[in-house]
């Protein structure tokens, strides 16, 4: 609405009917942009700046008077606080991490607030090792957290608590291992993080299953020089990562077949991961020699 409205008022745009040239379009008409602040919007759209879209002034309007009035000015540049993407991008699709808690008034936390933004979670995996299941995460922004509850289910509707790790002053990596999955279901993971004000938030959903083996197979391991990777199972985004969680390699297998030139990747351990619909199906570790 506000690029819209600036399009048909600013001299600059309203000269022209190339309107993907108006500023800050790139969202308009079907979607939002990571700055776009839906509480700013909505105010505006009640503040009546839909109006000047239609053709309709606002009262401080005179005729023959230049149709941006005050109280138009004042409607478009209102804002009620977030005007950028003020927190970490997700390692998975799609990327964009869920919208802050529910506030009220000064209970607001976000970037221009004084209190501390809530912890972000940085990195959450969930890997087989065996017939046990490790996982992993990374946080950032903690302060004012009490514990880490990790929880379980096979139908993604009840979830059960399998253990606890508390918050450390100095730590933001932490693991648990689930010793007792089912072996026959899904099983998925979340982390349930608990501020010691009792605020909680939860995790994006991870999923182990032990009955879907192989749905990747790399050759050759070890490697010198590519690994090829297949799959009956596409589409599939594979990655490649070193032993310190970095990725160095990533591509979609479309047609059940890709390749990786690893020439010039140092010798060493490297894990490729398997990733569906944002969910990680499965990984295999391969030796680059």
């Amino acid at each position: 609405v506000r690029a819209a409205a600036l399009g048909l008022t600013d001299a600059r745009y309203n000269t022209s009917m190339a309107l993907q040239n108006i500023p800050n379009m790139d969202g308009f008409p079907n979607g939002r942009r990571l700055e776009d602040d839906v509480t700013t919007i909505e105010l505006q759209a009640v503040g009546g700046i839909i109006l000047s879209v239609l053709g309709l002034w606002y009262d401080d309007f005179t005729t023959g008077g230049n149709p941006v009035t005050p109280q138009l000015m004042r409607t478009l540049g209102f804002n009620a606080g977030v005007t950028t993407n003020d927190t970490t991008f997700k390692t998975v699709f799609p990327f964009v991490q869920g919208p802050w808690r529910g506030f009220t008034g000064p209970q607001y936390v976000g970037p221009k607030s004084a209190q501390t933004l809530p912890v972000t979670f940085v990195k959450f995996t969930a890997d087989k090792t065996g017939q046990k299941v490790l996982l992993r995460w990374q946080v950032a922004n903690e302060v004012n957290v009490s514990r880490y509850e990790v929880e379980q289910s096979v139908d993604g509707l009840r979830y059960q608590k399998i253990g606890t790790v508390s918050a450390g002053a100095n730590s933001n990596s932490y693991e648990l291992t689930d010793a007792n999955p089912s072996l026959s279901k899904s099983n998925l993971y979340r982390i349930k993080q608990v501020d010691k004000d009792g605020k909680v938030s939860y995790t994006d959903i991870r999923m182990v299953k032990f009955g879907a083996t192989n749905i990747i197979t790399v050759t050759p391991n070890p490697a010198i020089n590519f690994i090829r990777v297949f799959s009956s199972q596409t589409p599939l985004q594979i990655s490649l990562f070193d032993q310190g969680g970095k990725k160095v390699m990533s591509q979609m297998l479309i047609n059940g077949t890709g390749q990786f030139n690893i020439s010039s990747l140092a010798k060493g351990v490297y894990t490729v991961v398997a990733i569906s619909d944002g969910v990680r199906v499965e990984t295999k570790k391969i030796v680059k020699q």
